[in-house]
């Protein structure tokens, strides 16, 4: 018997846990917009360095989340995994692992200025 199954804690289905879609979607690293600036010099930081080897070695973990926020538009918005992203791009990938954030009343973002008009 798992840890979790331990606890005793209830259960639910999951499509009503989960405020992203079960598939992970590869979505071409051109069609992602990001939602924040990353730090200038961060290509030359300890910690960029350290993901791209990470990727390079044992490959990405953890999927980038992503919401579209026009499905006429071919375009994503970045929501989480920005420096995953630029890392990608940095070992040649044209595609990302992409988890879609569900389009529901509960999740809201924000348009970065920068992206705006």
């Amino acid at each position: 018997m798992n840890t979790i199954t331990k606890l005793n804690l209830p259960t639910a289905p999951l499509n009503t846990l989960l405020g992203f879609e079960l598939d992970t979607y590869q979505v071409p690293l051109e069609q992602l917009l990001p939602s924040k600036k990353v730090q200038d010099g961060i290509i030359g930081s300890r910690k960029y360095k350290q993901l791209v080897s990470s990727i390079q070695e044992i490959g990405l973990i953890e999927p980038l989340s992503v919401i579209q926020p026009d499905p006429a538009k071919p375009e994503f918005l970045l929501l989480d995994g920005h420096l995953r992203a630029l890392a990608l791009k940095t070992l040649g990938l044209d595609v990302a692992p992409c988890l879609l954030a569900r389009d529901d009343e509960g999740f809201t973002y924000v348009v970065p200025e920068f992206m705006c008009c």
